[in-house]
């Protein structure tokens, strides 16, 4: 299954601050020939976070684009965490015109790691679509919230990322970010595959065998 997605709002603010940053890297704060640079790394340190983990981190609205729907037994799993919430979903039927899916078909699960939807009870089948135009686009939100939501341990990562690249901007030894802050990206990964399962087999249970998880993101 091919996806992607396609930022419709952007974040706003930093996950840490300029002046946290410098005080981690032991610079006055009213010294700020390197606010602009600090900024810079903060924004990199972010986005390497995030792309190494799958995870955003303040909140963001994106297109989230399927070339398929799953089977109808399956859930659809949201891989970013964690999902906030669903917008509409939308697709092109048999006469490749655009259609938003009514939210009472589905069910949004977002304590769920990653978050999914799964068909509402009652509903037997995800969109039918045109052939030329498979799939179908998930307008959704995602992120802890504000900077104050986001868990202490990865804004401390983040510190770290930027205390190693201010010092070491090639990396020591050629490594990307500290050993202590690659440990809390492991720690955070949202992993690269995605298992559906059919929804009769009890979501999370430990019934689910190996011939129950046969359709994945990769």
């Amino acid at each position: 299954m091919a996806w992607g997605f396609t930022n419709v709002t952007p974040t706003s603010g930093q996950v840490v601050t300029t002046n946290q940053a410098k005080l981690h890297l032991s610079i006055a704060l009213s010294e700020h020939d390197w606010n602009d640079h600090i900024d810079n790394l903060i924004t990199a340190a972010t986005e390497f976070f995030q792309t190494e983990t799958r995870r955003q981190l303040l909140t963001s609205v994106d297109d989230f684009i399927i070339d398929e729907f799953p089977p109808n037994d399956c859930a659809l799993y949201i891989p970013r965490h964690p999902l906030a919430s669903v917008t509409s979903v939308k697709y092109n039927d048999e006469n490749e015109t655009e259609q938003t899916w009514a939210a009472s078909n589905y069910i949004v699960h977002t304590r769920t790691m990653p978050g999914m939807i799964t068909l509402d009870e009652g509903t037997i089948e995800w969109p039918s679509t045109a052939i030329e135009a498979k799939g179908g686009t998930i307008r959704l939100t995602t992120g802890y919230g504000a900077a104050s939501a986001v868990p202490q341990i990865i804004k401390q990562c983040i510190l770290m990322i930027v205390h190693e690249w201010f010092h070491f901007p090639m990396g020591p030894e050629k490594h990307t970010v500290g050993l202590t802050a690659q440990r809390i990206i492991d720690q955070h990964k949202l992993g690269d595959t995605y298992f559906q399962y059919p929804l009769g087999t009890g979501r999370g249970s430990s019934n689910l065998s190996p011939l129950d998880l046969q359709w994945r993101y990769i």
